[in-house]
């Protein structure tokens, strides 16, 4: 079972820019009141709550920061417990050259076809462009600035994975 996951937008408010000599900064100015107080990964502890259910699930990382500062500093700046579970990304140098002008749906349909995936697989994601009807089922959309922080959107994570992981686990 894997789980493609992006972090802007799901694991905190998508207004994140990479500055150089800054680093990777979460723009509150940018940010609509009620999110005002949000800091970067500020839902990653609720992720784990829904995957500490699932010990099977594996996350391939569908994020933008893996091109902009490579795979082993992102993966870094996930918890202990979510870096243990990480087995790649969907961007790779040899693999995916055209990795910036695909939609996410294309850069994740690559990974699925390259691994031989099928269909148990899931992407939490904040960007719905481009993906096909047949695959929508594997979406968990979330809102840019309320991402993983909506309990409807958590919920729906967690009904997905039991739906998917109970496919993939059956004696």
């Amino acid at each position: 079972m894997i789980l493609f996951l992006d972090f802007d937008g799901p694991l905190h408010p998508d207004e994140v820019y990479h500055f150089p000599g800054q680093g990777i900064v979460l723009r509150k100015a940018n940010l609509p009141a009620e999110y005002a107080e949000a800091e970067l990964f500020c839902h990653m502890p609720l992720l784990e709550g829904v995957l500490a259910d699932f010990p099977g699930v594996r996350i391939v990382l569908s994020t933008s920061w893996v091109p902009a500062i490579g795979f082993d500093n992102t993966k870094a700046r996930l918890s202990p417990a979510l870096q243990e579970r990480v087995i790649g990304a969907t961007f790779h140098r040899r693999y995916t050259p055209y990795w910036h002008r695909q939609t996410r749906f294309e850069q994740i349909m690559e990974h699925v076809a390259r691994h031989r995936l099928g269909s148990c697989w899931i992407a939490v994601d904040n960007d719905d462009w481009g993906w096909s009807k047949a695959h929508v089922g594997n979406l968990v959309l979330t809102d840019d600035y309320a991402g993983l922080g909506d309990p409807a959107v958590l919920d729906r994570l967690r009904q997905r994975l039991a739906q998917h992981y109970n496919k993939e686990n059956k004696p």
